[in-house]
């Protein structure tokens, strides 16, 4: 992903709610410095209450010992007027993720994930790859296959980059081209009857891997791998 990109409408919808409800902030009478999952800055325009053209910056964190401390002060006419010690919030320079209008640019990937709760949108885009029929025809003990790769968060996330294309059950729709790559690479998949059969847990980054069509063999070199970005 890069720094900056546009976001598709259930991300959008995700981090919309949560902007939208700064607008009208709930009052926290007993706040501490662990009592938060993160923290947001907003930058805007003066006089402006569009938040196209604001910016907001968050920080993931769920204990911040900084906000024990640190100091605030005036600027008048270019001038430092005044110091206040007591009572305070502070914070580092550090930030997470920054919104602009319909773009993001994500700093952690795994706080932009948790901030934003992108983990259910994997999850349903996940389901939804597993969901087509050739599957089951086509791999035995499928459902077993599916309860488990929903179970592990970095197979979902992998199968939610497949979305709608047809690259998940290029795999099954060729058989033939399939035992190839599992002999090629010693995979250790069994295929007979016309299916491929899945045992365990201790197969399944194989199957992932099969679905995003990830194993190649280099033009020049004619050496093996496997596409771990895909």
């Amino acid at each position: 992903m890069s720094l900056k990109q546009r976001v598709n409408k259930p991300i959008k919808k995700n981090i919309d709610l949560i902007i939208e409800s700064i607008k009208t902030p709930t009052a926290k009478f007993s706040f501490n410095n662990d009592s938060f999952d993160f923290f947001v800055y907003e930058f805007c325009p003066e006089h402006t209450e569009e938040n196209s053209k604001k910016i907001f910056a968050f920080r993931r964190t769920k204990k911040f010992k900084s906000f024990n401390k640190g100091f605030i002060g005036h600027l008048i006419e270019g001038h430092f007027k005044k110091l206040e010690n007591e009572n305070l919030l502070g914070t580092d320079g550090i930030v997470d993720v920054i919104v602009y209008g319909e773009n993001i640019a994500i700093l952690q990937h795994v706080a932009f994930e948790r901030i934003f709760h992108i983990s259910n949108e994997f999850y349903e885009n996940a389901k939804k790859v597993l969901s087509n029929k050739k599957f089951n025809k086509k791999i035995a003990n499928f459902n077993q296959l599916k309860n488990d790769a929903l179970k592990n968060g970095n197979y979902v996330k992998r199968l939610s980059k497949l979305g709608d294309s047809n690259v998940p059950t290029l795999f099954i729709e060729d058989l033939e081209a399939t035992k190839k790559v599992v002999d090629s690479f010693n995979l250790g998949l069994s295929i007979k009857d016309d299916k491929i059969e899945y045992n365990d847990e201790t197969q399944l980054g194989n199957f992932i891997s099969l679905m995003q069509d990830a194993y190649y063999k280099t033009l020049i070199g004619n050496q093996n791998g496997v596409d771990e970005r895909r």
